[in-house]
């Protein structure tokens, strides 16, 4: 049901995100993710399923006389499965099959970006802070990148200098910044996470490509609403520098 609720949801967001950003902006069209992923979160409705046990009643009982007789289960046949003790073992090779994929591929995301990370700081020069957070430079990256949850870090790529003006390289720092600071990569994720627990429907896929789109046009949203109005055009090279490598 749960499953069901979710992707009806997810079709939902993926027909009415586009007319969402033209009419209220990139972030609402951000926040319409927020419903399928808060219908995931829903505790699930239980049902309780009673089966009858068929009891023995001590002959001693039937004429009044107190006590109950142990059962003698001796001579008693072996019953055969029913249809629901054999739908609970399927049950349980898919659940065992569907948990293990699903760490799989968390714990193959997680081993590539701990990789990735540590190739990027291992030869990278820290440039200085911006609170919390570091600014390195690395010839590992191409273009600005924000990464890390505990250790925030912003990397920047060798010729960074040379190849944005000032106000792009501005621009562009202000980007992974607003990153950073509105806890996209936290949410980021969360949403992998939510990934992999579905990663056997096409549509949470699709939902995930369209999810991080609209992260990134939230995020140019947050910043051009503080840049100044002759910053656009200067933001719109360094977006397109860092797209292109």
């Amino acid at each position: 049901g749960t499953l069901l609720a979710t992707s009806g949801l997810i079709v939902l967001v993926l027909i009415i995100r586009e007319p969402v950003r033209r009419h209220f902006g990139a972030r609402a069209a951000y926040g319409l993710w927020l419903i399928p992923a808060a219908r995931l979160l829903m505790p699930t409705l239980t049902e309780t399923v009673e089966r009858p046990v068929p009891m023995s009643v001590s002959p001693r009982l039937m004429t009044g006389q107190v006590g109950i007789e142990p059962l003698l289960l001796s001579g008693v046949a072996p019953s055969q499965p029913s249809l629901f003790d054999q739908a609970s073992s399927w049950l349980t090779i898919a659940l065992i099959l569907w948990l293990g994929v699903a760490l799989g591929l968390f714990a193959a995301r997680m081993l590539a970006f701990s990789a990735r990370s540590n190739a990027i700081l291992a030869q990278a020069e820290e440039l200085g802070r911006a609170g919390s957070i570091r600014l390195v430079q690395s010839a590992e990256v191409s273009g600005p990148v924000a990464f890390g949850i505990f250790d925030r870090v912003i990397a920047v790529p060798a010729d960074f200098e040379l190849l944005y003006a000032p106000h792009e390289r501005r621009l562009a720092l202000e980007h992974e910044l607003a990153h950073h600071r509105s806890g996209d990569l936290i949410v980021n994720l969360f949403a992998f996470v939510l990934l992999c627990l579905q990663w056997f429907n096409p549509l949470a896929w699709m939902a995930h490509a369209a999810f991080r789109f609209d992260q990134e046009a939230a995020c140019d949203a947050r910043v051009l609403d503080k840049a100044k109005a002759n910053d656009r055009a200067d933001y719109g090279r360094a977006i397109a520098k860092a797209a292109s490598g």
